[in-house]
């Protein structure tokens, strides 16, 4: 009988330390309590109250930055088969991020540009200065950014940044 309890706690004790290093070669990316994108080692679960996954690198990226089909994934956490998956997870997050964040930049250079060009305009019709001495307008308005990316204010620009003033004022 003692045997059997001695087999049979070898067997629970090395089948969960099995299971438990077969979780810490998983990882997922996640967002942590702060709003911050994460990739976790470890399985996204818990066993009596215990996390089976811990932090394991901080991409530096805001999950309010994300854009929306990737915030949704994100909060659900997307598992990958390895660290190097999870690295692509976050490489695939970061660049929409990026396009994002260069699209309101585009868009907020192009509202300076407008701008300038209305107040120099304004002052060139207002002194009736030669044909030729006529400014020149801006390149084409750029197109707005994709409906997925988040507010211009995740990415500190404020939403009046990128209308253009009213026409005649300066």
């Amino acid at each position: 009988m003692t045997t059997a309890l001695v087999v049979l706690l070898a067997i629970v004790i090395g089948g969960g330390y099995v299971a438990w290093r077969w979780s810490q070669d998983q990882y997922y990316v996640g967002a942590d309590s702060h709003g911050q994108v994460i990739i976790y080692r470890g399985v996204n679960q818990r066993i009596a109250g215990i996390s089976l996954s811990k932090p394991y690198q901080s991409t530096g990226i805001q999950l309010a930055q994300v854009p929306t089909p990737y915030q949704q994934t994100l909060r659900a956490t997307d598992t990958a088969s390895s660290l190097h998956g999870a690295q692509a997870i976050v490489t695939n997050v970061r660049s929409a991020v990026g396009t994002c964040q260069q699209e309101y930049v585009t868009l907020q250079d192009w509202v300076k540009q407008e701008n300038t060009y209305q107040a120099a305009l304004a002052q060139f019709n207002k002194n009736h200065k030669p044909a030729k001495d006529k400014p020149k307008p801006p390149p084409a308005r750029p197109a707005q950014p994709a409906q997925t990316c988040p507010a211009s204010t995740a990415f500190g620009i404020p939403a009046s940044a990128l209308a253009p003033a009213a026409a005649g004022s300066s």
